[in-house]
C-alpha cells in the first residue's frame, strides 16, 4: 500500500505547472532502462510526446505509445452525412501524424474492439 501511495504522490507532483510539460517532467523522473507505455491521444500534443520519448530513449528506456483513436470510438448512428467529410479529413491527418511518429517510437492505434492481448502482440 505504501508503494502505491508514494507513486500517486509522485504523479500528482509531476502534474504541477511549469514550463516543461507534464509528460516531459514524468519522463525525466523515470529510472534508466525502464519499460514505458504512454497512453495518450497523440493528436493533441505530438511534440511533447516525441520530446518525452527522446528523453526516455537517452536514458536507455524502451518506449511504446498506446493511442486510443477518438474517431474510432464514434458510433455510426451519431455521425451525420455533413460531419462525415470533416471526420474523414481528421482521420487522414491523424494517420499521417502516426506515420511520422512511428519513425521515433512504436505506436499502437486502439479502437473500441481492441483487447490487451492484441495490444501486447502488436508491441
Amino acid at each position: 500500500m505504501g508503494v502505491r501511495s508514494e507513486a500517486a504522490r509522485k504523479i500528482l507532483k509531476i502534474k504541477s505547472g511549469t514550463s516543461t510539460s507534464g509528460i516531459e517532467k514524468a519522463a525525466l523522473r523515470v529510472p534508466s532502462n525502464s519499460y514505458v507505455l504512454i497512453i495518450d491521444d497523440v493528436g493533441l500534443h505530438p511534440g511533447e510526446i516525441i520530446a518525452a520519448v527522446k528523453i526516455l530513449k537517452r536514458k536507455g528506456s524502451n518506449v511504446a505509445v498506446l493511442y486510443p483513436n477518438p474517431i474510432r470510438f464514434l458510433r455510426k448512428d451519431e455521425v451525420s452525412p455533413d460531419e462525415l467529410e470533416g471526420l474523414y479529413s481528421a482521420y487522414r491527418a491523424r494517420k499521417e501524424l502516426l506515420r511520422k511518429m512511428r519513425t521515433e517510437v512504436p505506436v499502437v492505434e486502439l479502437g473500441p474492439k481492441d483487447v490487451f492481448r492484441k495490444v501486447v502482440e502488436r508491441l
